[in-house]
């Protein structure tokens, strides 16, 4: 397989790994257009690498667009499963803000930076002059209620593969899981996989995906815990109406990634061109 990336320190590590350096692009053009995969392109070459060139680009596409962007994130997450995405609202930087808020979620409340990770830009909201203070630096005011949990539940996906899972604990006194804020894991007591895959759940086309693959719903669902509660692909709500409210505050994170296991839509034995459009539809949060 043949592996170019645009981004040296991500790639460590990896082998046979050739790197071109973003802005040196046009000068190797026909090595990328013989690329198996490009990794880590930036924001600006995408265009010209999908549309014009028809690579094959990691992170994914839609990584770039919902991944980055915890406004677009939510209101995918919002049209594919709304029960089980926390209270949110997303609005500008306004009075009518600060009120609406304030009607809805009381003090104290999460508040998040729109582009932001490892927990960084979260901020517990706890008065109406804390909130003018962090308005007065952010231009969107992503908020959502505080939930009851102490712990979300990190799941881990590889081409489809599930790979881990695992509890990030919130730290006594604290409100992020983060393990880069403080937070710990604990793979004790994970969730059972429910099966099969509930019918209600949105699935990917398979009309591109060669005949000897199985679709990856059917070998990797979604964990879902003994008491009805669920990760962010939780079951039907039917199956939660007994559950307790905090059931929709699990979380679960996807990470998709080139593979070459039996459960990829590709096999690493065919050329570039040949191998069928990656079509899954998958969330990344």
């Amino acid at each position: 397989m043949k592996l170019i990336t645009f981004d040296a320190f991500r790639t460590l590590g990896i082998p046979g790994v050739r790197y071109i350096k973003p802005e040196r692009m046009y000068d190797h053009l026909d090595e990328i257009r013989g690329a198996d995969w490009l990794l880590f392109p930036e924001y600006w070459q995408l265009n010209t690498l999908i549309h014009g060139l028809k690579a094959r680009i990691f992170p994914s596409l839609a990584s770039y667009q919902l991944g980055h962007d915890k406004v677009e994130q939510t209101r995918a997450f919002q049209a594919l499963f709304p029960e089980h995405v926390p209270p949110t609202e997303i609005l500008g930087a306004s009075p009518r803000a600060i009120e609406r808020v304030e009607e809805r979620f009381g003090y104290p409340f999460i508040a998040k930076r729109i582009k932001s990770s490892m927990g960084e830009g979260v901020n517990l909201i706890d008065s109406r002059p804390a909130l003018e203070a962090y308005l007065a630096t952010e231009p969107v005011l992503y908020a959502q209620l505080q939930l009851p949990i102490d712990r979300d539940l990190r799941i881990v996906l590889v081409g489809g593969e599930l790979l881990a899972a695992y509890w990030r604990i919130t730290p006594p006194g604290g409100y992020r899981s983060n393990v880069s804020q403080g937070g710990s894991i604990d793979h004790r007591d994970i969730p059972p996989r429910p099966s099969p895959w509930p019918d209600s759940w949105p699935r990917p086309s398979t009309s591109t995906m060669p005949a000897s693959t199985s679709p990856w719903w059917t070998a990797t669902p979604w964990y879902s815990n003994s008491t009805g509660c669920s990760a962010t692909r939780a079951s039907p709500t039917a199956a939660n109406a007994s559950a307790p409210p905090s059931c929709a505050a699990w979380n679960a994170t996807a990470t998709s990634a080139p593979t070459t296991s039996r459960r990829s839509p590709w096999r690493a034995d065919q050329s570039p061109r040949s191998r069928p459009p990656i079509s899954w539809a998958r969330s990344t949060a």
